[in-house]
């Protein structure tokens, strides 16, 4: 998957400054752009969602996140 992403110039692999066997996999600036592209196209799709539902969908999910806030902060 790595491979791919850095083929893709996405990704790139940056040697560790303490050890230099190993290898950190950091974004390059084409991988950022796209990542940001990518929360922005999210982003807009999420806000089109409640478009397409029901008042009683939309208060049935709001509760289901409400009680999934609630045991995820204990």
């Amino acid at each position: 998957m790595v491979d791919r992403l850095e083929r893709q110039d996405l990704v790139e692999r940056v040697a560790e400054s303490e050890d230099r066997r190993g290898r950190n996999v950091v974004l390059t600036e084409q991988g950022e752009s796209f990542v940001k592209q990518s929360i922005t196209a999210r982003q807009n799709w999420v806000k089109e969602i409640p478009a397409e539902l029901s008042e009683n969908e939309l208060a049935q999910i709001s509760a289901a996140l409400q009680l999934l806030t609630s045991i995820f902060q204990e």
